[in-house]
């Protein structure tokens, strides 16, 4: 009896308890928890993507938020780490290493003093913010108040931002100065006298929602007027000021990221991203010439038998006849498979 009784109670954990998660499933559980922090932390992000959960919030900008997310991202790697590639589905294994190396380029990114870079004249933080409107659907009164709540934010962060680019200027992370000579035209750009004129205005441009009353309608757009003309035009005029008196002298006169401080070790991080492979600058730089060389070299076969044949015979035929180097040849895989000798 007391066996019976053992083994019914046994039976009944088992089923009362949970499966024991698989590597599938930890890696599921893993890309849901990553995906629930990215959206956290960028509410922009997550208002583009449809979550309505952060529209009332803006991304935080700060050294110590950059740390932080980097301190999650090297946890979420633990985890990811402990998960046997092998152990996945082909399709999943694709999913492990792309995640992996987002993981490594987000941890190791933050490494650089380059994180405090914020502004180029190929984009610049105060034109993100600007363009906040261009990002999300308007279409419920929600959708205009939240994004009233979410620029009323901008002032703080445009400080955040000058605070940033003044330290990385006295720390030698600057942008060249043959690229910056109309920056300050593009900072005040985004300057309107005119608040209707503002791309921060640009929701309550158009027509009035239906379902919302025109009281509402007009309270919602005199909100906006107030926000871009007494909060936000000032804040960017104090980083217009900012670059002028603290950035615009400190540009550098080399192009070249490496003359940078920790300069070549940055670079060599941008290649391995933007390649998504390990190769170093210079490999990536052999690969690239000996691609110029097979190029050529195909290039000067194709003008060859151009000029040979002028249309009225195969490839085959002029080069049988043909003078072809064998420098050439070496260089393009369908001579050599058809001409060995001359390969």
């Amino acid at each position: 009896m007391r066996v019976r009784t053992t083994l019914l109670t046994a039976t009944l954990l088992a089923l009362a308890a949970p499966a024991i998660a698989g590597p599938a499933e930890d890696f599921q559980k893993l890309q849901d928890d990553y995906w629930a922090a990215l959206l956290k932390n960028s509410p922009t992000l997550a208002t583009s993507v449809g979550v309505t959960t952060y529209d009332a919030q803006l991304d935080v900008l700060s050294l110590t938020e950059f740390d932080r997310q980097a301190a999650e991202a090297a946890a979420f790697l633990e985890r990811l780490n402990a998960i046997p590639l092998q152990s996945l589905p082909a399709a999943e294994q694709a999913n492990y290493l792309i995640l992996k190396r987002s993981l490594e380029n987000s941890i190791e990114s933050n490494r650089f003093g380059h994180r405090q870079m914020l502004y180029s004249t190929l984009g610049s933080y105060h034109d993100f913010l600007a363009g906040l409107a261009e990002n999300q659907p308007f279409r419920t009164e929600a959708d205009y108040a939240n994004y009233l709540k979410r620029i009323a934010l901008v002032p703080e962060r445009m400080q955040a931002y000058g605070e940033i680019s003044a330290k990385a200027a006295r720390e030698g992370f600057t942008q060249p100065c043959v690229t910056l000579t109309r920056f300050p035209e593009a900072i005040r750009g985004s300057i309107s006298a005119d608040p209707s004129q503002s791309r921060f205005y640009l929701p309550f441009a158009g027509q009035k929602p239906a379902g919302l009353a025109q009281a509402r309608w007009d309270a919602l757009k005199a909100e906006a007027a107030t926000l871009i003309r007494d909060r936000i035009n000032p804040s960017f005029e104090v980083f217009a000021s900012l670059y002028d008196s603290q950035l615009a002298g400190k540009c550098r006169q080399n192009v070249s990221i490496s003359s940078t401080p920790q300069g070549p070790e940055y670079y060599g991080f941008l290649v391995r991203t933007y390649t998504t492979t390990n190769l170093t600058p210079d490999q990536i730089h052999q690969i690239g010439l000996q691609e110029v060389a097979r190029i050529r070299a195909e290039e000067s076969l194709a003008a060859m038998i151009a000029d040979a044949s002028n249309g009225r015979a195969p490839p085959e035929t002029i080069l049988r006849g043909a003078r072809v180097p064998s420098w050439a040849c070496r260089r393009v895989p369908w001579c050599q498979a058809r001409f060995p000798s001359r390969a």
